[in-house]
């Protein structure tokens, strides 16, 4: 009789063992999911920022070459130097001007 209650007791406990670990399991999956999806998250957002980062750092190049362009034609051609002197004496004098 002590055997039998002994062997369902021992029973018993597998079976809130099995639970235990069922249950504990179930907890770490619900934990990596969340874990998972705030990762993917950040990921988008650093991706997200790395494009906008690509972008800006492709603007600021081409604006780069465009003004060392600008420099280069100031140092070399005196026609562009006189354009930009009349430039600069027309919009002092209030004239509308055009520069390309």
């Amino acid at each position: 009789m002590q055997e039998s209650w002994i062997r369902s007791l021992a029973r018993a406990g597998e079976r809130v063992t099995g639970w235990a670990a069922a249950c504990a399991l179930a907890v770490l999956a619900v934990f990596l999911l969340l874990a998972a999806r705030r990762t993917h998250r950040e990921a988008a957002e650093l991706a997200f920022r790395h494009d906008a980062h690509v972008r800006e750092t492709g603007r600021l190049k081409a604006e780069n070459a465009a003004l060392r362009a600008e420099i280069r034609a100031l140092e070399e051609d005196p026609v562009y130097v006189e354009s930009v002197l009349r430039g600069r004496k027309m919009a002092e004098s209030g004239e509308k001007t055009v520069r390309k």
